[in-house]
């Protein structure tokens, strides 16, 4: 410190001054303050923009439900899938299934069970969801070719 920037004694005849507020390290802490909320209010729309309908909109993509039975009207467990793409799902304990993801437009929805399946046609609306209701699945016995 040169000696034109040292305090003067004048200064501390009456004791030792209070000490003046630190105005630049005031500022930083807004500035940190302000900058954690802007990051945490990006986050929280990021999270809400992403389990809203809103993305599957902008993608094209709804969902499609329904509960699977067999013959009698008893649950049926076995896979559901969407014809042409690779999203599948196992029926639950009470044959419903739930598939997400799905494509907007026409598309086939198969049943498989023990190696036989049948298609269904659905119609997928971007950001909602199609329920399919109960779907009647008839098990297939397979037919031996005559000779």
């Amino acid at each position: 410190m040169s000696l034109s920037s040292s305090p003067k004694l004048e200064e501390y005849q009456d004791g030792i001054p209070p000490k003046k507020p630190d105005r630049k390290g005031r500022a930083l802490t807004v500035r940190i303050l302000i900058g954690v909320f802007a990051l945490v209010s990006v986050a929280l729309l990021i999270s809400q923009v992403l389990h809203s309908n809103t993305t599957a909109l902008l993608v094209g993509k709804g969902e499609v439900v329904g509960v699977v039975v067999d013959e009698t009207g008893a649950p049926l467990q076995g896979e559901v899938f969407i014809s042409g793409y690779d999203r599948e799902v196992k029926t639950k304990v009470d044959g419903s299934f739930e598939i997400s993801g799905v494509p907007e437009g026409a598309q086939l929805l198969a049943v498989a069970h023990h190696g036989a399946a049948s298609q269904y046609p659905v119609e997928v609306v971007a950001g909602q969801t199609v329920d399919m209701g109960e779907i009647r699945y008839f098990i297939v016995t397979p037919v031996a070719p005559e000779p």
